[in-house]
C-alpha cells in the first residue's frame, strides 16, 4: 500500500468547480421537493399524510443541514486548492533559481 497521494491543482480546481455548481442547485431541488408535497396534499389526507408528511419535512431538514456540512467541506477544499497552488509555485521557483 502506497503512503503517496497525488495532487493535481488543475483537477483540484475543477473538482471545486463541479462541487460548488452542483451544491447551488441543491436549494432548488429541495424547494421543487417543497412543492411537489404542496401539490401531492391536495389530494391526500388523513393520518398517512399527516405522518408521511412530517418524515418529508424531517428530510427536507437533514438536506438543510447536509447543505451546511458541505458548504464547510467546499470551504475546505478550495483553501487546499490555494495552498496546494501557492506550494507547487513555490516549488517551481525555487526549481527555477536552481538551474544553470
Amino acid at each position: 500500500m502506497s503512503n503517496l497521494i497525488k495532487v493535481s491543482v488543475p483537477k483540484m480546481n475543477g473538482d471545486c468547480e463541479k462541487l460548488q455548481a452542483d451544491f447551488q442547485k441543491i436549494p432548488d431541488v429541495i424547494h421543487d421537493l417543497e412543492d411537489a408535497m404542496k401539490r401531492l396534499g391536495t389530494c391526500w389526507e388523513g393520518p398517512a399524510w399527516i405522518a408521511f408528511q412530517q418524515q418529508v419535512q424531517t428530510d427536507i431538514n437533514n438536506m438543510y443541514e447536509l447543505c451546511e456540512d458541505l458548504k464547510g467541506y467546499l470551504q475546505s477544499m478550495a483553501e487546499a486548492e490555494k495552498k496546494y497552488g501557492e506550494c507547487e509555485q513555490k516549488t517551481y521557483d525555487v526549481i527555477n533559481r536552481v538551474r544553470i
